[in-house]
């Protein structure tokens, strides 16, 4: 499973979703909970088809409303975004606050956060495999304020290197 070099060993996520609006019913990511309940049934009266997700990524993406963007600020106390917050206010009816997912089903599709060494090499390795193109390193982006271009080509085996230079046989 290609996610599971991309998500840190820590993430265990479990989601339950509506199959039609893709709203977040539950939001569990804790390597504890290996379980999802729901204390009414009142969830399965709303949503006609729940799906339970654990083959997702959360990519840390996040598109907020300024309502949203308010609550979040009024709610400093939470250490972490997705365990407490998210994971307390899609259970959370009263204020009416809706979370929804977006799963990218392209082929072409990728998104990632760098989140620990691991991620870091396995997001790197996909770059270097060319597997984010045209994000790759022989598309000669220019880096800086002062417009500096590196000219890199790309050769067998997954080598870039810069055109200027030369690389000694004995290397």
């Amino acid at each position: 499973n290609k996610h599971s070099e991309l998500a840190p060993l820590e993430d265990d996520l479990l989601l339950a979703i509506d199959s039609d609006t893709k709203q977040i019913l539950r939001y569990e990511n804790d390597n504890a909970s290996s379980k999802i309940m729901f204390h009414s049934g009142d969830t399965f009266k709303e949503h006609s088809q729940v799906e339970i997700r654990f083959d997702l990524l959360d990519c840390h993406i996040d598109i907020c409303s300024q309502e949203m963007l308010a609550a979040i600020a009024d709610n400093y106390d939470y250490k972490d975004l997705r365990r407490d917050y998210i994971h307390n206010e899609v259970q959370n009816k009263e204020l009416g606050y809706k979370i929804f997912a977006h799963e990218l089903n392209s082929p072409t599709a990728y998104a990632a956060k760098v989140q620990c060494f691991r991620t870091y090499a396995a997001i790197s390795r996909d770059v270097l495999h060319r597997w984010l193109y045209p994000l790759v390193p022989d598309n000669n982006w220019t880096f800086g304020t002062d417009s500096t271009s590196f000219k890199v080509s790309y050769g067998n085996g997954f080598i870039y290197r810069e055109n200027d230079v030369i690389v000694a046989r004995s290397s």
